[in-house]
């Protein structure tokens, strides 16, 4: 993978991670069972960030959502990479830093 590729998919993830009102523009509803520590801890983080319980789970779910999709790009993208010899992400980012 070219060093421009790499930083192109490094910039995507940081804008996505910047930006997330851009990842939605309505919103819908999901209602979902917790566990009682699951929902303690929630809470918890919703308190000492000074967010409801709502705003926090969509925020974790995000990430989640995020994280699994730069997980799908990583793999499609891995043997480009490979081929240009980034073998470890410390090869990407000595080259792009």
């Amino acid at each position: 993978m070219s060093s421009r590729l790499a930083a192109s998919v490094y910039l995507y993830y940081i804008v996505l991670q910047s930006f997330p009102e851009y990842w939605y523009q309505y919103m819908g509803s999901l209602t979902i069972r917790l566990d009682d520590k699951l929902e303690r801890e929630i809470t918890r983080l919703a308190k000492m960030q000074h967010k409801t319980k709502s705003e926090v789970a969509r925020e974790l779910l995000r990430r989640h959502v995020l994280v699994r999709e730069l997980d799908q790009l990583r793999t499609r993208l891995q043997p480009y990479s490979e081929a240009a010899g980034y073998l470890t992400d410390d090869d990407f980012f000595r080259d792009i830093s």
